[in-house]
């Protein structure tokens, strides 16, 4: 593995010709030292059987044909699936982030709007009690000459009658 990373230093460093066919290099037989050549500039490897024979090598960064598909694997278990926006309250959230929390899900009655809040619950989230939305009550509307029951009562036209005062006597007091 090592002579791979010497392969890849030398060729980036060596720079020969733009050869679409790849880098074009010499494995020294004795010790499989490679040396990069450029076959446009008349550099070859040095064939024999001397203490520096060598032989020619070419590196392509062309992808090779893929393999065969592996085996199937066996089956998962089915999932259960969402049946309920409910499912979903307490599954995680941000999954890999730095923020990541739970789901929380609300569902607000008809009188606050009928809203759905879903939101992800994290160590920084700053929760509330939602505040209700004022709902709209529709004004009755009375039958012509009807009184209105908020309405204070009517005032007569005579004033009302107060009885005398009687002052209270004491039996056998005199003065």
């Amino acid at each position: 593995m090592l002579a791979a990373g010497t392969i890849t230093a030398v060729a980036y460093a060596g720079g020969p010709s733009r050869d679409t066919a790849g880098i074009h290099g010499c494995v020294q037989q004795r010790t499989g030292a490679l040396r990069v050549v450029d076959p446009a500039r008349g550099q070859g490897c040095r064939t024999g059987h001397g203490y520096f024979a060598e032989y020619a090598v070419t590196l392509s960064q062309a992808a090779g044909l893929p393999g065969p598909a592996g085996p199937r694997g066996p089956r998962g278990p089915a999932g259960g699936g969402i049946e309920s926006l409910d499912d979903l309250e307490g599954l995680p959230c941000n999954e890999g982030s730095a923020d990541e929390g739970v789901v929380d899900i609300r569902i607000l009655p008809p009188e606050q709007g009928s809203q759905v809040l879903w939101r992800c619950l994290t160590d920084r989230t700053v929760t509330t009690a939602p505040t209700p939305q004022p709902t709209l009550q529709p004004t009755p509307t009375m039958p012509e000459g009807t009184p209105d029951p908020s309405a204070p009562p009517p005032m007569s036209e005579t004033p009302p009658t107060t009885a005398p005062l009687v002052e209270p006597t004491t039996s056998g007091a005199s003065s």
